[in-house]
């Protein structure tokens, strides 16, 4: 996960963008960026460990699943 923290951070909610493609319900399909639940509810006191922890809990109970795997092949 690369993990972009722009000039008017903490107001702004960082951008997690995962590195490989991943299909899952809280990643968009778009740019493979990080939309759940713990960034909607971000605010200038949020805490990006906190948001991190989060993100790892959702996904260890349901993991996103790489789109390579999800391919036919031949």
């Amino acid at each position: 996960v690369k993990v972009v923290v722009l000039k008017n951070f903490p107001v702004q909610a960082p951008i997690l963008i995962f590195l490989v493609k991943v299909v899952h319900n809280d990643i968009s399909p778009q740019d493979n960026s990080y939309i759940g639940a713990g960034l909607k509810q971000w605010t200038n006191q949020s805490n990006l460990v906190l948001l991190l922890q989060r993100i790892e809990v959702e996904f260890n109970k349901e993991p996103p699943i790489p789109e390579a795997l999800l391919q036919v092949k031949p």
